[in-house]
């Protein structure tokens, strides 16, 4: 799955983002993606600066698109096949009473917790809750979630980088230490003629 997005741009990988963070299924890992975003970074590959304002568009756009579409045209769909996908009136109740009892707060907090992040703000959106009160919350947890992959993707890339070095000067330490190569071997004394000084000589009866 790491070579999928090996060839990635900083770009692609932003507007790659944008469905992920409004629901639409994509075949990719979200968190692959953005890890990979950090790494461009990291490189000098992709400005940072653009890299949080790119992931903060994100957050603003795509939490408000889902939340709207759950509002109006996706609201009948989910009702209505959303038990097929896992989205049964229990699960989306829990996620609204857990979200209403605790404010703001609970929806920041569903948004940004992984498995929670799409549950939180459909059911936000299918209870009715007014977007002047859900959206700035949903928003910042979205933020939050993004933005720390970035940073995850930041550290990722020097140690990627060094990784391989590593390993190979432990690889050829160890092996040095076991094996010497053939060449710094002592070489063998040479045969000595049968006449030298020194040289065994043979005893005949």
């Amino acid at each position: 799955m790491k070579g999928a997005t090996a060839g990635l741009s900083g770009l692609a990988a932003l507007v790659l983002l944008l469905p992920m963070e409004a629901g639409v299924p994509v075949p990719l890992p979200a968190d692959l993606v953005m890890f990979t975003m950090g790494e461009r970074v990291a490189a000098g590959r992709f400005p940072l600066w653009l890299a949080v304002a790119g992931f903060e568009v994100i957050a603003v756009t795509g939490t408000t698109a889902l939340f709207l579409a759950c509002r109006g045209p996706a609201h009948r769909i989910i009702i209505r096949y959303g038990p097929r996908l896992g989205l049964t009136e229990a699960r989306l109740r829990r996620a609204a009473d857990f979200a209403g009892k605790r404010g703001r707060p609970g929806l920041a907090a569903g948004r940004a917790t992984p498995g929670l992040r799409t549950l939180t703000v459909i059911a936000a959106g299918v209870s009715g809750t007014r977007g002047r009160h859900a959206l700035p919350a949903l928003i910042l947890g979205s933020s939050v979630f993004l933005q720390f992959h970035l940073v995850l993707g930041l550290l990722r890339g020097p140690l990627a980088e060094r990784g391989p070095a590593l390993a190979g000067l432990t690889g050829s330490g160890d092996a040095g230490a076991q094996t010497p190569p053939a060449d710094a071997r002592p070489p063998a004394d040479p045969p000595q003629p049968a006449d030298a000084p020194g040289a065994p000589k043979s005893v005949t009866g």
